[in-house]
């Protein structure tokens, strides 16, 4: 009976070393090889998840494909995963192939490097594994002339100099050299490290791209962040994300809630929504219509505003600006040559120095001017304007409307012809330099003209309805 009682006791023992023995998780690396012989422009179709990947190119025309997969689990599941995969079949002819290095169907469970978690893990084939470690490393080598569409998830990816990549990624990070030709990039959640692009169409949604240097790029993108050291002739279509560059060329932006830095810009083309612009120089600066945004240039060859409403612009220096028509905008400028604008209404301008000053119509304005050179223009509705200085060689002011109010100080060696037509209003020239020539109507129509003697006279014409104008003189 103990006898009995001994071999039972035996045998336990034995079946629970032995459940124990192949319990224990089984560490195995598997390495894949794979060749194909196939034309120099052959189209690569390759699906990658979760996978390290480096894509090389060369000047054979061969490709090579090894996955490395380093698997921890049990015996029997390590055994599925390696099964499958030597056994997967791809697609391959000389003008197509059809490559993977995807492990897994669907996963349970987080994959941390150096930390054993108990995973679940569906292989592509249906079968149904557990690992607690799934690490998938992959390299390929395709020729230099090859078209890569690469299907990218969860995974870092290295690229070599590329002429053709149609390239769809999700929550990836990328480097690449250079990408070059009729390339498409769809990414979400990802970050590219870029040399170079050229020809290059971005989709992008909550992703980061950074390049030395890009060339017609057209991107569309949204919550995303892309930087750009040197770029020209990019189409820009945006929503809520970050640019920074910092020289660009033949640049059309059109955005919302977007902030957008450039240190040097030439020839661009903004349409903006609630977004913040900032350029330390421009050349050829248009503004095609904008809306709740705010503007600010160092300095600006040429500037073209054609529709603004609630704008903040403000410009340190500019040769020339012109705006079709803005409402509710606050224009600050530090030195200018020319302004002029066909319609205002209840914008405010202030400006330190301006050559000429013009606004055809405004209504509700407010001027405030520091120093003008040359000539002022308003034709306005209940405006308000102040002229700090006119310098001595000032030549024309002239303000039609109604309800105005214009209080200019002017230099007394500046010699003037003074000619106030108002019905209603008040004119008060504070000077005994300047002597009333004629004076005519009652006061509801009054005219009044004041000279002072001089060559060249400038001449200021105020004619409306209750214009209210207060000249002196320092």
């Amino acid at each position: 009976m103990k006898n009995l009682m001994f071999r039972n006791l035996l045998v336990t023992a034995l079946l629970f070393i032995s459940f124990a023995v192949s319990a224990q998780d089984n560490k195995d690396t598997f390495v894949y090889n794979y060749n194909f012989d196939v034309n120099s422009d052959v189209k690569v179709i390759f699906d990658n998840h979760s996978c390290n990947l480096d894509v090389q190119t060369s000047e054979t025309d061969k490709i090579m494909f090894t996955l490395t997969v380093n698997v921890d689990g049990d015996s029997d599941d390590v055994a599925k995963v390696d099964n499958f995969l030597k056994n997967r079949k791809y697609n391959a002819t000389k003008e197509l192939v059809e490559l993977s290095s995807s492990v897994y169907k669907s996963l349970q469970g987080t994959i941390i490097p150096s930390v054993y978690t108990s995973i679940k893990v569906t292989l592509p084939n249906g079968d149904k594994v557990k690992l607690s470690k799934l690490d998938v490393r992959a390299t390929l080598l395709i020729p230099s002339e090859a078209a890569l569409e690469l299907n990218s998830r969860a995974s870092n990816v290295m690229l070599d100099n590329l002429q053709s990549l149609k390239y769809n990624s999700d929550n990836d990070k990328v480097i690449a050299k250079s990408v070059k030709g009729n390339t498409i990039i769809d990414a979400s959640y990802s970050k590219f490290k870029f040399d170079n692009l050229e020809n290059v169409s971005l989709n992008l949604f909550d992703t980061d791209i950074f390049a030395t240097k890009a060339i017609d790029i057209e991107c569309k993108s949204k919550y995303s962040e892309i930087e750009i050291a040197q770029i020209s002739d990019i189409v820009i279509n945006g929503f809520d994300d970050k640019y920074f560059f910092t020289t660009l060329a033949n640049v059309n932006l059109t955005t919302k809630y977007s902030n957008f830095k450039a240190n040097q810009t030439k020839d661009i083309t903004i349409n903006s929504y609630d977004s913040d612009v900032e350029v330390v120089s421009s050349a050829l600066l248009s503004i095609t219509e904008t809306k709740y945004s705010t503007y600010k240039f160092g300095s600006a060859t040429s500037v073209n505003i054609t529709k603004s409403f609630d704008d903040k612009v403000n410009i340190n220096n500019a040769t020339n600006v012109v705006t079709g028509e803005s409402k509710y905008t606050s224009y600050v400028f530090g030195s200018i040559n020319n302004y002029s604008e066909n319609n205002a209404f209840d914008n405010n301008y202030t400006i330190n120095k301006v050559n000429g000053f013009k606004l055809n119509n405004t209504k509700y304005s407010d001027i405030d001017i520091e120093n003008i050179t040359d000539s002022f223009f308003v034709n306005g509705f209940e405006d308000n304007t102040n002229i700090a200085n006119t310098s001595a060689a000032f030549k024309e002011f002239t303000v039609k409307g109604k309800y105005q109010k214009v209080k200019v100080t002017i230099p007394e060696s500046l010699s003037a012809t003074i000619d106030y037509k108002s019905q209603y209003g008040k004119c008060s020239v504070q000077s005994n330099k300047f002597t009333l020539k004629s004076e005519s109507g009652d006061t509801d129509k009054q005219h009044f003209v004041y000279a002072k003697e001089g060559n060249n006279p400038a001449q200021f014409t105020l004619d409306g309805f209750t214009i209210n104008l207060n000249i002196s003189t320092k």
